[in-house]
């Protein structure tokens, strides 16, 4: 392309332009992410404008689950959805999606004990319109997942969220050696996606060791953009930067908004209490927890939970289950 060719806008001279296009911008429906506050705190959820939003968390925190968790509200909101699933078969993930839809037991699903109820929902949901597809890497030539591989997925099926639950697993088409630069390339050409196709890009980054000294008033861990393990580049570009941490002994989930670029952010922590096994999670408004900067809504608290305990590792789940008196990992 010949440099007279470029030609950026005049915000002085197009000013009636560039309004009217923030106008139609701001009327662009947003894509909830199934937690409510954290909706609130993002004008309604996800923009299908421009969104590049980074989960930065530990190993052993539930990433995958959360992810599933935004997957099925968009889903279930009509919003198309790819899923790139490094580490988790299309199967076993969707697993996860039918225990927040249906609140059925994972470890029942992961071991195939499909209830009569089960049964009628995948008859069900097999009907509806709206897809989410899930690629992994045997999925694709080479088996190679690149920035230019989920592009032409986004363009075929018409994706509206695009999910990637590894930043590390993707290939910088750059080719690049070093982390800083190989995140930095693949996190611009994600977000150069995102404004293309009207598309919200989530992903997801490990937090490195150095997280356990990164300790709160609590005396309890929490991710911050610095510990986003190789490179704090895609914060840097990310939209929305969200990091995550389990209080296992208290069975909270907490979620902290590191960055935002739009909204006032005092850095409020979400806390949930969150049921792994039956996807059952209700929000603690007001919990020590809770930052005072939060602005955020009140959820409806869930049935009384069944007594089942449940650890994570490596975003894996294994569940001590008083009915039939068995651990159960998966």
């Amino acid at each position: 392309e010949r440099l007279d060719d470029n030609r950026p806008m005049d915000i002085i001279k197009e000013a009636q332009t560039r309004a009217d296009q923030v106008a139609q911008y701001a009327k662009q429906s947003r894509i909830p992410t199934g937690f409510a506050e954290i909706d609130k705190l993002m004008y309604g959820g996800l923009s299908t404008v421009e969104e590049l939003v980074v989960l930065i968390a530990r190993t052993n925190t539930g990433k995958s689950w959360v992810c599933t968790k935004m997957m099925e509200s968009a889903q279930k909101h009509k919003f198309p959805v790819l899923v790139y699933s490094p580490e988790m078969q299309a199967s076993f993930l969707a697993t996860r999606f039918d225990t927040w839809r249906g609140k059925f037991a994972n470890s029942d699903l992961f071991r195939g004990r499909y209830s009569e109820e089960y049964k009628m929902y995948i008859r069900n949901l097999s009907q509806e319109e709206t897809s989410v597809y899930v690629v992994e890497d045997k999925d694709v030539a080479e088996g190679v997942v690149n920035v230019s591989v989920l592009k032409s997925m986004v363009k075929k099926y018409g994706i509206k969220l695009l999910m990637i639950d590894g930043l590390s697993y993707m290939e910088d088409e750059k080719r690049s050696d070093r982390d800083h630069e190989k995140y930095k390339n693949i996190c611009a050409s994600l977000f150069q996606l995102s404004k293309e196709f009207g598309c919200a890009v989530v992903l997801t980054m490990q937090a490195n060791r150095e997280t356990k000294e990164n300790k709160d008033e609590k005396g309890v861990p929490f991710p911050s953009i610095e510990n986003a393990e190789g490179s704090d580049h895609p914060a840097r570009i990310a939209t929305q930067v969200f990091s995550m941490r389990q209080i296992f002994d208290k069975h909270v989930l907490d979620i902290r908004l590191e960055k935002s670029r739009n909204a006032a952010n005092q850095k409020p922590i979400l806390s949930y209490s969150w049921e792994v096994n039956t996807g059952r999670m209700e929000y603690l408004p007001g919990g020590e927890n809770d930052s005072e900067g939060a602005t955020v809504s009140s959820v409806i608290a869930p049935p009384a939970l069944p007594n089942i305990k449940a650890k994570v590792h490596n975003d894996n789940v294994s569940f001590d289950i008083d009915d039939d008196d068995q651990e159960v990992e998966f």
